[in-house]
Formats: structure tokens, sequence, C-alpha cells
């Protein structure tokens, strides 16, 4: 009998490996400027395992069962650190961190205490998603990464220190907690893109997942998504996902505020499922909206504050003072769903 588990639990260890859609840690060793870049791992007792780099924060793999209880990766990304570096360069933020400031800020610019700004560059002013983070895996459910911004960083005032808390529990929750000070008075806007395909092992497109949102308002943009200054209600629009809808053949990149009483309290905002693979996922978060991004392969749910909320005095303010402590938190929630 014991011989027998031991053959059980080697199956189940292969098993787990095989899904990796042949990731080598190897591939994500690396040098970067003098720093050290490796992949780390959470995992929970329900044999949920996520993987991260600390090169821009990027979830790499997130496995988790389906309906069969096959596990799968649902990270829709790539198989080497070289692949990530390479689209980052580029101006493409693939399931990484973001910041300073996550979303837009129209021409790149903002007033604070009547001194202007001018951010340097206008297509990669969210670079952290490019820079080497000092990693701490305190245990096998919990990593953290450190990163300090410079005074003038892309032309943002002060410097920031940032640190960002990544934790998997049993109850299969994946939470991510942002903090931040600064020595100058800044606007700071933390989020983390990352693309979801629930089906699992990038096989397959989107069409069929199934799309709920925690809003009745959403923000109107100019063709470079910039919001136009208003705030309008989904009711009659195609942004009224308030009841679950397949996604279809609709291509999403939009911003969306949840419900709520106060934009500080965690609160839900969406939930995925696809039924094929019975994977569900809630998404709660202490930010005051959602922008969500998708292609024919993934979708991309970022809690984040309203986009150029430094030059639009009734949105939410993305001011941080010396002094003072930004906070934000996500938990993505996964669940088997067999309805």
């Amino acid at each position: 009998m014991f011989l027998v588990l031991i053959f059980l639990l080697l199956i189940s260890f292969n098993n787990i490996n095989s899904l990796m859609y042949c990731m080598k840690r190897e591939d994500f060793q690396a040098e970067i400027d003098g720093k050290k870049v490796d992949l780390y791992y959470l995992m929970n007792n329900n044999g949920y395992e996520i993987s991260i780099t600390n090169y821009g924060g990027i979830i790499v793999s997130i496995l988790v069962p389906n309906i069969d209880h096959k596990l799968d990766n649902i990270v829709h990304g790539y198989p080497t650190l070289q692949e990530y570096i390479l689209h980052q360069k580029k101006g493409e933020k693939i399931n990484s961190l973001l910041g300073r400031y996550s979303n837009q800020i129209k021409d790149g610019e903002f007033i604070l205490d009547n001194q202007s700004y001018k951010l340097k560059d206008l297509n990669n002013y969210s670079n952290f998603g490019e820079k080497v983070w000092t990693a701490v895996q305190i245990n096998s459910n919990e990593l953290r990464l450190y990163y300090t911004s410079e005074e003038g960083d892309n032309g943002f005032p002060g410097k920031l220190h940032v640190e960002v808390i990544y934790t998997l529990n049993d109850d299969n929750e994946f939470k991510i907690s942002y903090s931040a000070i600064t020595t100058k008075k800044t606007v700071v806007n933390l989020s983390q893109r990352l693309f979801i395909n629930l089906y699992g092992n990038i096989n397959g497109d989107i069409k069929n997942h199934i799309l709920s949102l925690n809003s009745k308002f959403y923000l109107p943009t100019d063709e470079n998504k910039i919001p136009l200054g208003d705030i309008k209600l989904v009711d009659n629009t195609i942004y009224d996902l308030r009841n679950e809808k397949k996604i279809g053949d609709k291509s999403l990149d939009n911003y969306f505020i949840i419900d709520k009483n106060n934009y500080e309290e965690m609160r839900i905002g969406a939930f995925l499922k696809e039924k094929k693979s019975g994977r569900a996922l809630k998404i709660f978060t202490t930010q005051p909206g959602l922008n969500i991004f998708s292609d024919n392969y993934g979708i991309s749910i970022e809690p984040m504050h309203f986009p150029n909320s430094p030059n639009v005095g009734f949105f939410p303010s993305t001011i941080l003072e010396p002094g003072k402590v930004y906070r934000q938190e996500t938990i993505y929630k996964f669940d088997i769903r067999k309805d």
C-alpha cells in the first residue's frame, strides 16, 4: 500500500510539472543590471501553484484545477524571461506590475501645487514592469517584492518606495497588496496586468467565457482612451455587463466604475467563468474601478484608479503626500462551478 501511495504521488508531481508547457525555472534566471532575476513559487494545500518572477513582478503561471480536477495554467503569457523582456521593451505590459501610474494621463502632463510636471516617455510611464524588484520569499504562501523609484523617474516628483505582497491561501484566494510612501507630493496608481484564459494551457479563445461586472457606470473616452471628463450609465449600451454575458467577438478596452459606498472598501468587481472547464474567478478590490482589456486569447481585468485622475478634479484622487501610506488590495478568488 505504501508503494502504491508513493507511485500515485510521483504521477501527481510529474503531471503538475508537465502542465507548465515546458516552462523551466532556469529560463527565468538571469542577472540584469547587476541584480538577480529568478522565478518564485506560491502553493496551497489544494494543489494550486503560482509562479512569479521579480522582473517586473510578472505572473508567469497560475495552475488551477478544472471540473475534472486536472490542473492547467490559466495565464496567457510566455515560457521564457527573454520573451517577456522583449515585449516589455516594446511597451507591451504582459502580466506585469503597472506603475507609477497604471493608466492614461492626458498628454503626460499634470499639475501639483501649481507646479507643472511633464512625463518624459509618454508611451512607457508605467514602467514598473521592466524593473528588477528585490524579492523576499516569506514562505510557500507569501512573496514580497520591493522597489524604489527615484526622484524624477520618468518625470514624476518624489522618491517612491513600493512594496507588493503576493499571497495564496487555502481558500484559493490569490491576494495582491500594494503599499507605497513618497518623499514628495506625487501621484500614484498601481495595478497588475494579468491575462487570463480559464480554459487553460492557452488552448482556445475566450469567446465562450462569461463575464459580469458590478458596475452601472463607465467612463467615455476619446480615440486615445483618455476620459472625456464625464461619467455615464451603462443602461442601454454595449457596456452593460451587470448580468452574465458571453464575451463573444467583443474586443474590450474600457474602464468601469465599481458600485460601492466609498472608494476604499473591498467589493466584488467582476465575475468570470468558462463552462467547459468549470473554472470561475471572482475579483474583489479596494480600487474604485476596473480597466478591462481583451483579445482573442485572454482577458485582463485590472483594478485601478480612474485614467487621467490627476487632471479631472472630481475623479477619486491619486495624490500621495509625504507621511501618508498608499494602500490598495485585490483578491482573485478561484472556484469550480457546474452551472
